[in-house]
């Protein structure tokens, strides 16, 4: 009997993905709100903690099984993009993108049911966007309203990306390396702290009937906090 899975997104970018690496699972949208922060943020921390909080959202609703958050965000300088309110705002998003390098970070989040462990992983691509006119702008400016920094990369060889160092599929919003190994990694290990690619990923209880659950950043820092060496006390020389 198969293990239900679970996808806490409608993106249908993330659906297509999806299925070359699990052939049987189902959608259910989070419904929770993506506000952009207004100041620079690390975006790895950012990213996780808001894939987190969809997974969270639809993990209450699911008895039994897997339950995948992702969010994948554009980011400039510390600056998150978010998706753009209108038109005009996906015209200045894209102005500010035009010709330049910039990074796309993807949070990872799964939820195992009914133990609620939580298993995090990130992915980064750096990505250049294509030099585009004021009148390219302004045409692609209303048709992506629903992308994260007003531009879509559903395949290669689309009016956006010139270059990229990283995984493509990251762009698009699900990296299928990191998946993988997220999913191999919490299907073995029950406790692990375990690494994905060169970053640390964790796996936690979650508890969903309190409000008393640290966020991630705060276990990190706990996990990441140094413990001072024992120093042997000073004996003095004989003389």
């Amino acid at each position: 009997m198969d293990v239900p899975f679970v996808l806490a997104s409608g993106s249908p970018r993330r659906r297509a993905l999806l299925a070359r690496v699990r052939r049987r699972f189902s959608i259910r949208e989070s419904g929770v709100p993506e506000p952009v922060p207004r100041r620079p943020v690390k975006a790895r921390f950012y990213v996780l903690r808001s894939a987190t909080r969809k997974a969270r959202a639809v993990a209450r609703r699911v008895p039994r099984g897997w339950v995948l958050g992702a969010d994948t965000e554009v980011v400039r300088r510390g600056r998150v993009f978010g998706k753009p309110r209108d038109a005009a705002d996906a015209a200045r998003m894209l102005t500010d993108l035009s010709g330049r390098w910039h990074q796309v970070f993807t949070g990872l989040a799964l939820i195992e049911r009914p133990s609620n462990r939580l298993w995090t992983a990130a992915a980064r691509t750096d990505v250049k966007i294509r030099a585009l006119s004021p009148a390219a702008i302004a045409r692609h400016a209303q048709t992506n309203h629903d992308k994260a920094g007003a531009y879509a990369a559903q395949a290669r060889g689309n009016p956006f990306v010139e270059k990229h160092r990283g995984p493509y599929d990251n762009i698009v919003g699900l990296p299928l390396a990191a998946l993988r190994a997220l999913l191999r990694r919490a299907e073995k290990t029950k406790n692990p702290i375990f690494s994905v690619g060169a970053r640390t990923a964790r796996s936690e209880a979650v508890d969903f009937s309190t409000k008393k659950a640290k966020s991630m950043q705060g276990h990190r820092k706990n996990f990441l906090r140094k413990k001072k060496p024992d120093i042997a006390p000073r004996i003095p020389r004989s003389k």
